[in-house]
């Protein structure tokens, strides 16, 4: 791929095999979009099922500002962040200064630490395995 996108970081880089390997700080929908679809077609034959939806949940005002909310993404049965759409399991992070003890009481368990990230703090991975809706017949 040949793509720059703005705010690219065009210091360093490695060449292998014949390609330039680049750290870049900002990622184009485009080439991200590029880099899911060639994930999924490579995953699909074992998954049957193609990954990466992207979803919001948003909080707003009652004059429709927005307040707060979370961005995730659901791939395959596991969803970061956020809950329906037929999945099974949830898994997210946060930080030991952040909401884990609000997690937790939501049942979510901790499954990973990374601890000094950032410094003096810990960045926590947390699971949860989701109960499903009966469906009505």
């Amino acid at each position: 791929m040949n793509d720059r996108a703005p705010g690219a970081d065009t210091g360093g880089g490695v060449e292998a095999a014949g390609w330039r390997l680049s750290v870049e700080s900002r990622v184009s929908p485009d080439v991200r979009q590029a880099l899911e679809d060639g994930l999924t077609r490579h995953a699909l034959p074992f998954t049957r099922v193609p990954g990466f939806e992207p979803l919001a949940m948003l909080a707003r005002d009652g004059q429709g500002g927005l307040v707060g909310g979370a961005v995730g993404t659901i791939n395959w049965n596991c969803l970061h962040v956020a809950a329906r759409r037929g999945c099974t399991r949830a898994h997210l992070d946060t930080f030991s200064y952040q909401a884990r003890p609000f997690y937790e009481r939501l049942g979510y368990r901790v499954f990973g630490v990374l601890e000094d990230y950032p410094p003096g703090h810990q960045r926590c991975f947390l699971e949860k395995t989701l109960e499903r809706p009966e469906r009505a017949s």
